[in-house]
């Protein structure tokens, strides 16, 4: 089965430990990627979950002289399908933000296929690459900028928000280095990408006939 794209939640706030929103999910072999930037000097962020189970953390990125951690989590296994919470805690009180978006036809344990973590430089756009893995994989990425971001070559923005962008190649790439363009002006910038692996087909066995002899006697 093909990877598709489900659904996209966004929600922010400050001065508090958790950030709660519902998200909708639907359809079959389900993952749940979640992208998060706290605007804080310390690493705070403990974990995410859905529907009270817990999500993978993919990578973290510390801002060098900045005050905005990055972070991509993915589901460990296939999330509730309806309408269910995501719940974003912290260890103290700061500014939490999350980009949530679910696929359908994808592997649900294992994942993510692979990951980079993009560490913090200025640029005028960024170009993030992952060294995927599985065939039919599609690329998921999570970016923190200070000017607006839009999407490039081959990337789909799902966040409508302005200097975070949450995004995926809306469709599948190649082995080995693959990437997600994210244009904006120069500024400093950081971010995590993976890359997510699709279902994989359970092959049917038919049974073999089995010859039955009877005695007579």
């Amino acid at each position: 089965m093909a990877i598709a794209f489900d659904a996209y939640s966004f929600d922010e706030a400050g001065g508090i430990t958790s950030l709660t929103t519902a998200h909708t999910t639907s359809g079959s072999d389900r993952v749940l990627a979640v992208g998060v930037m706290s605007d804080t000097t310390s690493d705070l962020i403990t974990g995410i979950t859905y529907d009270g189970t817990s999500l993978t953390k993919v990578g973290t990125v510390t801002p060098s002289g900045g005050t905005r951690y990055n972070y991509l989590f993915v589901s460990a296994s296939e999330p509730t399908s309806g309408s269910n919470n995501v719940v974003t805690s912290a260890s103290s009180s700061t500014f939490i933000l999350h980009h949530i978006g679910s696929y359908t036809g994808a592997n649900t344990t294992g994942q993510p296929d692979s990951s980079n973590e993009e560490t913090q430089t200025t640029s005028t756009n960024r170009t993030m690459t992952t060294s995927v893995v599985a065939a039919n994989c599609w690329l998921v990425g999570h970016l923190q900028a200070e000017q607006t971001t839009s999407a490039g070559s081959g990337t789909v923005k799902r966040s409508s928000h302005a200097t975070t962008f949450f995004g995926d190649s809306n469709g599948t790439v190649g082995t080995g280095s693959q990437s997600l363009v994210v244009n904006f002006s120069s500024s400093k910038n950081l971010g995590v990408i993976m890359s997510i692996a699709e279902a994989v087909a359970v092959a049917e066995v038919t049974p073999t006939p089995q010859l039955t002899t009877l005695q007579v006697g």
